[in-house]
């Protein structure tokens, strides 16, 4: 009898602790969201204090592409993740493909401080599944003890006026095939098979002049004068301009392109309340001011300017109430996925 009592009250004792491990483990479930996006998306001072004013843990994961993002969300049917943070054409995309949940704006409390120039784009014409989170943009990285007079048109590009200049393309064909198709066809290209065939000659013949296609470092790729012209974002440009002198950052005369971040919430969460309070975090007006004045990537909250400390370069282009008026165009999939893995093999090969 009292083995048996002892028995009884092992396995009472042992319940509890297995029902509240449980309940323990469920609640830190319920109370976590998991976070897809870029490397470079937040400040890691920002999530832990969100976590710690909160009590949410956020669980980061990354990719280092756009491709890579659509990869990952097609094989688990868009599952496993809370927000995800693409570029437009991939919003254009996961919405064709039906990956994406209609965002509530009733819980965002900075949805009225957003650029309205960033809203209403193409890619989600009423913002139903996407706003805008930052923006950067395209232009040329220039070794200027290389050049009398700056290059301002993407001529120089695919054709340099000194055939001695070595060039940084981007690796992202998606991008590489824009770059070509507008210069060759201008606004709004068409592309059929002679154009295809118009835009894969035109990149192999650049590679001429191209040292490396690696768009993440030109930053390096110039301040070490291994690359005179290297193609980038602003943003990779900027952190270097403050300790290599002879490196600037031209936008060209003709036209250039914008790229816009996009926060997202994918079709199979259940946590959307949770990340609402999160996207308030990240928005709110100091938290995105020092989120760029650390990465140099331009804000979609006006509220946010006041807190942004920058160098000049960036802020003439953040204040300038013409900048976008200028002739700026989307990254889009201008041939199919395919078709462009097809391309950039034998571009490269």
């Amino acid at each position: 009898m009292k083995a048996l009592i002892v028995c009884l009250w092992i396995a009472l004792i042992f319940g509890a602790l297995t029902f509240s491990k449980r309940e323990g483990f469920s609640k830190s479930k319920e109370k976590t969201i998991d976070v897809f996006a870029w490397s470079e998306s937040f400040l890691p001072e920002t999530i832990k204090e969100f976590m710690g004013e909160t009590g949410i843990t956020v669980r980061m994961h990354y990719y280092t592409s756009n491709e890579e993002l659509l990869t990952k969300l097609r094989a688990s049917q868009g599952k496993g993740y809370d927000l995800i943070i693409p570029s437009d054409y991939a919003v254009q995309i996961l919405i064709e493909e039906e990956m994406l949940k209609p965002l509530d704006k009733s819980q965002l409390d900075f949805v009225s401080h957003i650029n309205p120039v960033l809203l209403g784009r193409d890619y989600d014409p009423d913002n139903i599944y996407s706003l805008p989170y930052e923006w950067d943009l395209f232009g040329f990285g220039v070794d200027a003890d290389a050049f009398e007079t700056p290059p301002t048109s993407w001529e120089e590009l695919f054709s340099p006026s000194n055939k001695e200049t070595k060039i940084a393309m981007t690796n992202d064909p998606i991008e590489a095939i824009n770059f070509a198709a507008y210069h060759l066809f201008g606004e709004n290209p068409t592309i059929s098979n002679e154009e295809v065939y118009r835009i894969n000659h035109l990149l192999k013949k650049q590679k001429e002049w191209v040292e490396s296609y690696a768009g993440l470092r030109a930053d390096y790729l110039l301040a070490t004068k291994n690359c005179q012209l290297a193609l980038s974002t602003g943003s990779f440009i900027f952190r270097s301009l403050d300790h290599t002198p002879h490196v600037k950052f031209i936008v060209p005369d003709d036209y250039s392109f914008i790229s816009i971040e996009n926060v997202c919430i994918p079709k199979h969460s259940d946590k959307e309340a949770l990340t609402y309070a999160f996207l308030n975090k990240v928005y709110s007006p100091k938290t995105m001011g020092k989120y760029c004045s650390t990465f140099y990537t331009f804000p979609a909250t006006t509220k946010a300017y006041p807190f942004i400390e920058a160098p000049p370069y960036y802020m003439e282009i953040l204040k300038d109430p013409a900048f976008h008026k200028r002739r700026l165009y989307f990254i889009r999939h201008l041939i199919s996925e395919k078709e462009t893995r097809t391309l950039w093999i034998n571009v490269k090969s």
